[in-house]
C-alpha cells in the first residue's frame, strides 16, 4: 500500500510542478495501464468478476487515456 500512496503523491506533485509532469504522466500511464493489462488478464483466465471490478477496470483504462492524451498535448 505504501507503494501506491508514493505513486499518488509523486502525480499529485507532477500536477503541481511543471518540472515532473512528463514523469508523472509517464508512470501514472504505465501503472493504470499495467494493472488494467493484469485485470483483463484475469477476467480471461477465471471469467468476469463482480461489477465493482468491472468499474475499476473501465477507471484505469479511461486514467491511462487521460494520461497520454496529456502527454501527447
Amino acid at each position: 500500500m505504501g507503494l501506491y500512496l508514493a505513486l499518488v503523491v509523486f502525480w499529485i506533485s507532477g500536477a503541481i510542478k511543471a518540472d515532473i509532469r512528463q514523469a508523472a504522466l509517464y508512470s501514472l500511464v504505465v501503472f493504470m495501464l499495467g494493472l488494467a493489462f493484469g485485470r483483463s488478464l484475469s477476467i480471461i483466465v477465471d471469467g468476469l468478476p463482480n461489477n465493482m471490478l468491472l468499474a475499476y477496470l473501465f477507471l484505469e483504462l479511461g486514467f491511462g487515456a487521460v494520461g497520454i492524451a496529456l502527454l501527447r498535448r
